[in-house]
């Protein structure tokens, strides 16, 4: 897994709590955190087409065009999906079977074990062993009267991460050209 992966991982996770808060209409929230979610400034290794369409995401938010986020979202999500996972699953955490273990979700679908992962370094380990995964990092978010966490979010994040140094460079299917 390349440190880019994980840039990749953390903008889709990111990218899914901005859409999850458009969709429930907490927009307080949204106005509160788009910022700091969008903030990937520091990640030098991502490619200009993608800042862009952060960017570019980020003034649609501004501009309350809320269905056009969502729509771009999604595209976004699904390139760099593609950066992230070998294959990534179209079920979702809630509709895998249980195990005996509350971080073990079993599918059905494929016969494998699906492992809850709530950090970098869990997830980089699973990568390595070749498991598929759910990642649902906590988050942090501020609204006008209090602070609270988006624990979970049960859709995207599931698959089976790429291998170390794997990636498929899909800008041009990003939804914003610059």
């Amino acid at each position: 897994m390349t440190k880019a992966n994980l840039f990749y991982l953390k903008i889709t996770r990111n990218l899914t709590i901005l859409k999850e808060l458009i969709v429930q209409e907490r927009y307080v929230e949204l106005n509160n955190n788009y910022s700091y979610l969008l903030n990937f400034s520091e990640y030098h290794d991502l490619s200009s087409a993608v800042k862009f369409n952060l960017e570019a995401l980020s003034n649609k938010i501004i501009e309350k065009e809320f269905g056009t986020c969502i729509i771009s979202i999604d595209k976004i999500n699904k390139v760099l999906n593609k950066r992230i996972y070998e294959f990534e699953c179209h079920r979702n955490w809630m509709s895998l079977s249980n195990t005996t273990d509350d971080n073990i979700k079993f599918c059905s679908e494929c016969a494998k074990n699906v492992f809850k992962v709530n950090s970098i370094a869990e997830y980089e380990k699973r990568s390595i062993l070749g498991q598929c995964v759910f990642y649902t990092e906590p988050v942090k978010l501020v609204d006008n009267t209090n602070s609270c966490t988006i624990t979970e979010i049960h859709e995207g994040l599931l698959g089976l991460p790429l291998g170390i140094n794997d990636i498929h460079e899909t800008d041009s299917e990003l939804p914003f050209k610059s």
